[in-house]
């Protein structure tokens, strides 16, 4: 916990501050090796895991968060979220302690997947399922597909009746993180999927796209009423989203669907206009704790710069909107190597672009 409170420290600039990692890791596989698996040596590997992604070291969270998910089996926590609370006050502390545990495994792992270039490697965790309980909710014990709409539940032509409208989650942020997780795992498999024909493909993204939409609703709260934080799942929705719309502009090129690759072209430049007018009132006129927010949902924003790049439309705001974000990285820089990587990723990309 000191190593990762290293990273949000802002007084603390001594570039040695993190020499403690390297003898962390060794402490952690020492004590590995004793066979004496517990609770506490899980958590301890999610923390170094989440401080190696951090710093882009991202061959190494695979393993971290790999053998994390190893020792939760041994200890049989993947049952945990399959099995309802019992009635004894300290079975139930124990029961939701493990699935807190299995789920921040299954979120960061995913998390570590979606961020690596190597992303095609399966993950270790099994995929969550619309049965398995959520950690506890403000209402109580509750299912992973409760309050979710899911590509199933909607028509092929749901677009044509507006946008799908629907209430803030009711269930606070790690349960919410949880959903988004899931949905960001259907997105993973309709891109991965080409086994089936273009109709059924199609129809597959619209249902999928309808899903997306309304899990974003699920994640704004009315004015004023916000409780908790939703940064997390709302980062891990939203760079799905991009890699959703990015996918289907793609196809509908190289097919020569016109309306098809529109309609994602306009999805991607609405989403980039919202991300870039967010990071813009964070600093202005209702400030954001950016260093407060979940680690993985800084990532919505090198990927919404490198969508501005490829997608933006060249007009007065382009260059500020992008010079935005870059300062958004910077100042994160410090603390998240990995953002000094998706910078000049982007000053890259920017460079390329105006060389076209």
């Amino acid at each position: 916990m000191f190593l990762i409170a290293q990273m949000v420290d802002q007084s603390n600039s001594n570039e040695h501050r993190f020499d403690l990692y390297p003898t962390l890791k060794s402490i952690h596989s020492l004590l590995q090796s004793t066979g004496n698996v517990s609770h506490e040596l899980i958590q301890a590997g999610i923390l170094i895991s989440s401080f190696e992604y951090c710093q882009g070291f991202f061959q190494e969270a695979w393993i971290s968060i790999g053998i994390c998910v190893r020792m939760a089996q041994i200890l049989g926590l993947q049952e945990s979220i399959r099995r309802p609370l019992p009635k004894e006050r300290d079975s139930q502390t124990i029961l939701e302690t493990e699935r807190c545990i299995w789920w921040a495994i299954v979120i960061v792992e995913r998390n570590i997947n979606s961020a690596w270039r190597k992303n095609g490697l399966p993950c270790a965790s099994n995929s969550p399922q619309l049965e398995d309980y959520l950690p506890l909710t403000p209402t109580g014990e509750d299912r992973l597909r409760e309050d979710l709409v899911l590509p199933q539940d909607l028509d092929v032509a749901w677009s044509s009746g507006g946008h799908l409208n629907r209430d803030f989650t009711k269930f606070g942020p790690f349960a919410a993180t949880v959903q988004s997780t899931y949905l960001a795992g259907l997105v993973v498999r309709h891109v991965q999927d080409d086994s089936r024909d273009a109709s059924t493909r199609k129809n597959d993204a619209a249902r999928l796209e309808g899903a997306l939409q309304s899990y974003l609703c699920a994640l704004i709260p009315p004015a004023g009423e916000a409780k908790g934080s939703y940064c997390g799942a709302f980062g891990i929705r939203t760079c799905m989203a991009y890699y959703f719309h990015h996918h289907e502009f793609e196809l509908a090129t190289r097919s020569g669907d016109t309306i098809g690759a529109s309609r994602a072209k306009l999805a991607i430049e609405s989403m980039v206009r919202t991300a870039i007018s967010m990071t813009r009132v964070g600093y202005t006129g209702s400030p954001i704790d950016f260093h407060g927010l979940a680690y993985w949902s800084h990532r919505l924003i090198p990927d919404t710069a490198m969508m501005h790049i490829k997608y933006g439309e060249r007009n007065d705001d382009w260059q500020s909107g992008l010079d935005l974000m870059k300062f958004y990285l910077r100042g994160l820089g410090p603390r998240f190597k990995l953002y000094d990587n998706y910078l000049r990723d982007i000053e890259a990309a920017e460079e390329a672009s105006r060389s076209i």
